[in-house]
């Protein structure tokens, strides 16, 4: 379910909800795995990260459909992962994928276990 439905039957307003999707959160990345990386907060993340090959990891709590955006503005690459005992992309269990420096990408959960992403 939508994110947007979840908190419309959470009981806030459409145009509520509507506005909390819509916000931007800064994110620093920490870690090096899946186990050590920041968990995204926001639907759209502003992400720094503090060397290269830091990450951030997808919310377990996402629902199926749930989309999430990180654009990294450091001078560095940024590690997405997804949950514990998911894969983006096709990609191995629990192996992050890399998103660029100036670079946005969208990840949705298609499935439990299976999420996928456009750059």
């Amino acid at each position: 379910m939508p994110i947007v439905r979840k908190l419309i039957g959470g009981g806030i307003s459409a145009g509520a909800a509507s506005a909390m999707i819509g916000s931007a959160g800064a994110t620093t990345a920490a870690g090096t795995t899946a186990g050590t990386a920041t968990v995204l907060a926001y639907i759209n993340n502003v992400v720094t990260t503090a060397g290269g090959a830091t990450g951030v990891i997808l919310p377990s709590g996402a629902g199926i459909g749930d989309s999430y955006t990180v654009y990294v503005t450091t001078a560095t690459t940024a590690l997405i992962y997804p949950p514990s005992g998911g894969n983006i992309g096709g990609n191995g269990v629990d192996t992050g994928v890399t998103v660029l420096q100036d670079t946005m990408a969208t990840f949705t959960r298609l499935t439990n276990v299976i999420w996928t992403y456009l750059v």
